[in-house]
């Protein structure tokens, strides 16, 4: 499997559209309810309590009312049960699949710890990962999406703070994810992808 990432905006959703359309062996790994729920459950008991519980600290960290901050948490353990199921599924008759803001997208999700604590959390599952990662087009281009767009941190943070942290993370994981990922193909803003 192959996970999508880049910071909220990118333009992630139209380029996983653009790849799936081109007509490769490629689908997009669907999350209904139930599915949602089993690989959160998964994902406790790949975790374990110890970093279960790391997580629920991060996640209680962030700058938003307590229910988001349980989203945040519920979604951080998701990614692990996700990953967890994908990785020792035996079904290699299956089209290659892609995960949208999979485990790689982890560290956008925690704004409030560093950067660098949560890929050395991820570290290890990172080597199993292929990444794709979507660069932003730019902090103004961003910044405009977001305003037009919304997002649900917006109603926590300043257009400004979120777009900012966002770009420091962006920074960041492109240092660090070429030494970490299994394989880490990064691509660069195209104009038509809105």
């Amino acid at each position: 499997f192959i996970e999508i990432t880049g910071q909220p905006c990118a333009g992630k959703s139209s380029f996983i559209a653009q790849e799936v359309m081109i007509g490769k062996e490629i689908h997009i790994y669907e999350q209904t309810y139930l599915i949602k729920m089993f690989s959160f459950f998964a994902g406790i008991k790949y975790l374990g309590f110890q970093r279960t519980k790391v997580l629920l600290s991060w996640s209680l960290k962030e700058n938003a009312s307590l229910f988001f901050r349980i989203n945040v948490f519920r979604n951080a353990v998701l990614k692990f049960g996700i990953s967890q199921n994908l990785n020792t599924s035996t079904l290699e008759s299956l089209p290659r699949c892609l995960v949208d803001e999979g485990l790689s997208h982890l560290p956008f999700l925690f704004l409030n710890t560093d950067t660098q604590q949560v890929v050395d959390f991820i570290s290890d599952e990172l080597r199993r990962v292929n990444v794709q990662f979507l660069k932003s087009p730019g902090y103004d281009v961003i910044q405009d999406r977001l305003v037009s767009r919304g997002h649900k941190r917006l109603k926590f943070l300043s257009v400004t703070c979120f777009a900012e942290r966002n770009q420091e993370i962006e920074d960041i994981l492109l240092n660090l994810y070429p030494n970490l990922c299994e394989e880490l193909k990064v691509f660069e803003y195209v104009g038509n992808i809105r």
